[in-house]
């Protein structure tokens, strides 16, 4: 399971995690057709149906930033966590800078869903984990670049 988010409701365009794309050609059973992968920065962006589309941040996550997530982890119906930014740490990895977020719950079937700041996508959850209780989640630091021209 996965989660996947309307980004241009003109196009009928989604993002999700390039992970959860499969060659089934169905996101939880929604029929998509692959517009752009990339596997280094662990985002896909696919056309599907036309749905309200939810906008881009204006500006970076900061510390003590509230944030709230959108997914539906192991399976279940969408699932809204919410929490303020604890920990912003980034971590170079292949060509991609990724930035460490703290203080969300999250669970397989959370990938590819937006984190918002204010109502607007700040990035997506690419892995989310679990130290000993403290929850947190990997995501592209700049993101926002990335997908802007799928909005347009």
């Amino acid at each position: 399971f996965c989660t996947a988010w309307s980004v241009n409701q003109l196009r009928g365009l989604w993002v999700t995690a390039a992970h959860c794309i499969g060659d089934e050609g169905f996101i939880r059973g929604v029929a998509i057709q692959t517009v752009m992968v990339d596997l280094n920065l662990d985002i896909a962006v696919v056309a599907g149906p036309q749905v309200k589309a939810l906008p881009l941040a204006i500006h970076a996550p900061r510390i003590g930033d509230a944030v709230v997530m959108v997914g539906y982890p192991f399976g279940f119906e969408q699932i809204i966590s919410s929490g303020k930014v604890k920990l912003l740490c980034q971590v170079v990895e292949g060509e991609g800078v990724k930035t460490l977020f703290a203080g969300l719950a999250m669970g397989p079937g959370n990938s590819g869903g937006p984190i918002l700041i204010g109502g607007r996508v700040v990035s997506v959850l690419q892995l989310g984990w679990n130290y000993g209780g403290f929850f947190g989640g990997t995501c592209y630091a700049d993101m926002v670049r990335v997908l802007q021209p799928f909005t347009e």
